[in-house]
This record gives structure tokens, sequence and C-alpha cells, in this order.
């Protein structure tokens, strides 16, 4: 049976193509506030003797296990379900999961309200970016898909910003409180604007493709996902995908941690500080634009090399912690950060958009999301053990070895990959 979709949802609107962009940014943005709010806060918590850090890393892993495991559920149904009703349910279910996390008193109840909450987050991205590449104009979708990455530096930080607010002045605890305020507004302005554009929405049906017209090698793109993996090298493409997980999250979980105990600086300083990683990497899907278009000529694999080739000697720098002022510590982390969101940029967002005319933009989405949530559970929890048992440097060093290799691992596949997507183009081109 083909995997190619039958029929696909259509906005022509440019005008409602733009409100539904806002609606996901702020679903997606509000998203951020209502799962960095944990890391946020989690100095905060530790300084209070709530619990250990591998404790605080248990939580924090249950929910990127749960986020994770459940972004290829949703990925693979994302395809076929309704992704307005999908951001609905998501968005819901995290604002109740944020609720109940503030009300929570011991260590295993949050540990569920968290998991339940990675579950209620993981419906979200892959619609998103449904709509984005499929649904909303298509003029408008390039764009679309560009400045949909500045949802995930707006949502942290602000929520850095809230929370280092609210911990100076309040208790940790009503971090959640607003969180779920925000989430909970964010659901209801989805539902409105999906009651406002619902009437526009068209069905437009999707020639077949005879696979007697294609090559050995061209009809692998209709075989299925597995032979799409395969043939693109996709699939070895998942490991620097989990590892690139493990080192995103590593910096921005424990970051504050690790700037208040370096230091000795207080926990809503350091929260705030932070702030600086957000701000710096909410360029980088513009910065590495034009080094994809025009140096790397529309390569993922090879722009993804060289992003995270980038991230090694900030890392090498950030040996001599110690030794560093704060301020410089921060900026070498937002030079890191900057080239780990770069490479989300590429692999989570641009690569599955190539797959949008087969009907696989959120089946690859929930593949190479659920990939880097599984490197962000190890690292949580996994960076938090090793911090408390060898200190920050040896952390640091883990960051390093996992750059280098996903740098090496990346320029290996750049050739594979242009392959790949040049027979992709030339079956585009026969339908």
């Amino acid at each position: 049976m083909c995997d190619v979709l039958k029929k696909d949802i259509n906005l022509i609107s440019h005008k409602y193509s733009k409100l539904l962009f806002i609606a996901c940014f702020i679903a997606y943005a509000s998203s951020y506030i209502g799962r960095v709010n944990y890391s946020a806060a989690l100095a905060s918590i530790l300084a209070e003797g709530f619990f250990t850090k591998s404790q605080a890393g248990f939580v924090g892993s249950v929910f990127f296990i749960v986020y994770g495991s459940c972004q290829l559920l949703w990925g693979i149904l994302g395809d076929r379900l309704s992704p307005f009703k999908m951001i609905i349910t998501g968005l819901f279910f995290a604002a109740v999961s944020n609720l109940a996390f503030s009300f929570s008193q011991s260590y295993v109840t949050m540990s569920v309200i968290w998991g339940i909450n990675g579950m209620s987050h993981s419906m979200l991205w892959s619609p998103v970016l449904r709509i984005l590449s499929n649904v909303i104009n298509k003029d408008y979708r390039q764009k679309a898909c560009l400045n949909i990455s500045l949802a995930i530096p707006s949502g942290t930080i602000f929520a850095y910003l809230l929370s280092s607010f609210i911990i100076k002045y309040f208790v940790w605890r009503s971090v959640f409180l607003i969180s779920f305020a925000f989430l909970i507004t964010a659901f209801v302005f989805f539902v409105f604007t999906f009651i406002k554009i619902r009437q526009h929405l068209t069905f437009t049906d999707l020639p077949d493709i005879n696979k007697k017209t294609l090559s050995n090698k061209e009809s692998l793109h209709i075989k299925g996902i597995a032979a799409m993996l395969i043939s693109s090298g996709l699939f070895v493409a998942i490991l620097p995908t989990i590892l690139h997980g493990t080192l995103k999250e590593g910096i921005t979980v424990w970051v504050p941690t690790m700037i208040s105990e370096t230091y000795g600086t207080s926990v809503s300083f350091s929260v705030f500080l932070t702030m600086l990683l957000p701000l710096c990497y909410a360029a980088g899907a513009y910065l590495i634009s034009p080094v994809y278009n025009k140096i790397m000529k529309k390569n993922e694999m090879a722009t993804a090399a060289f992003t995270m080739s980038m991230a090694v000697l900030p890392l090498i720098a950030l040996l001599f912690l110690d030794r560093l002022l704060p301020v410089i510590s921060v900026i070498l982390m937002a030079v890191i950060t900057t080239a780990a969101h770069s490479y989300n940029y590429l692999l989570i967002t641009l690569v599955p958009v190539r797959f949008a005319r087969f009907g696989k933009t959120a089946t690859v989405t929930g593949i190479m999301n659920s990939s880097a949530y599984l490197g962000s559970a190890a690292s949580t929890y996994g960076l938090g053990a090793v911090a408390e048992s060898f200190g920050w440097q040896r952390t640091i060093y883990i960051w390093l070895i996992i750059a280098l290799i996903i740098a090496i691992i990346c320029i290996l596949l750049t050739k594979r990959w242009k392959c790949f997507c040049e027979s992709l183009e030339d079956n585009v081109e026969r339908i």
C-alpha cells in the first residue's frame, strides 16, 4: 500500500495562514514555558533541599523519556490525525499537569505528573510542523518554518525571566502556577483560531505515484519510512541526534546550577544570567540559514557538521571554568547552545519538511525528535549524577566528546544525504 496521503488539508488564505502561524507560535512558545520552568526552578528546589541532584535529574529524565517515546507515537499518528485536535489536546493536558505539579508534595508524585506533562508536550511539535509544511499557504511555508524556530528561545527566555522574578520574591511552586495560566491562555487562543479558520480549510487530492515509472533507487521513497531512513542515511543520523539531545538539554538544564555552585552566586542571579543563552541561540536558525543555503547548498548534514564543529573550541575553553568570569562562561555556553540549536533546526525542522510531499512530515519529525529527547533523558539524569560524583569539569569533557562525535558522523553522512535529496527531487518532478 502506498504511503502517500490521498488528501491533504490546505489553507489558501494569506490572512488566515498568518493567524494560524501566530496560534502555532504562541502554542509552542507557551509549551516551552511549561517545560523549561522545571530547569529554571531546579536550583531553587535543590537549594531548599527538597531532593538530591540525582533525584532532581530523575524527575527531569521522566519527562524526556515519556516525551521522546510519545514523540514517535504521535509522529506516526500525526500524519493521520487532525493536527488541530492534537495541539488542542496537548495544550490542555500540559496546562493541567503544571497546575498539579505546583501542589505536589512527594518526589514520586512529581515524577508521575512530570511524565504526564512530557506526554502532553509530545503532541505538539509534529502537528505544528505538519501545519507549517502542508496546511498554510505555500507562499508562506518556508518563512514560517524558519520563524517558528523563534518560539523555542522566546518561550525559554520568558520562562527564565518569569522564574527568576518569582523565585526571588515568591516560592518556586508559583512558577508552575503561572505556567499553567500561560498554557491555558494559549489553549483558548488556539481553539478560537481553529474555529475562525475551519470554514476556510479545503481538502486537496494528491496524485498517485506510478511505481512503474520510477527507477529502483527512486522507488525507495514510496516503499515506506524504513526504506527512506536507510536509503537516506537518516537511520544512522539518529545516533548524532541522540547525542545532540544530550548536549543541548544538558546545558539548558544544568547551567543555572553549575553557575550557582561554581561561582557562589544566588540562585535567582544564576537563573537570570542564564537567560543570555536563549538570547544568543534565538538567532541560531537565522545565522545558519545563509551557510545552509549558499555555502552548503542546502545539505542539512554538511551544515550540521559545520555547526557542531563550531562548538568544539568553546567547550575546550570551558574546561577552565573555575578560572573564568561568570559572564565569560555564560557567553561560551551561549555559543555552544547556538550550535546545538542550529543542529536542532536542521535535523528536526528542515529534514522532516523534505518528506512533506509524501505525507511523512510528522512521522519523520517524531522519529528525529524522539531520538533527540532520548539523549535529553540520559543527560538530565546522567549528567546530574556525573556532576554530583565527579564535578563539573568531567561533565564538560563529556560535552566535548559528544560534539566531536556528532560532527564526525555528520561529515560521513554528507554525501549519502546529498544523493538521497537529489533523487527525491527527481522523484517529485516525475509526479
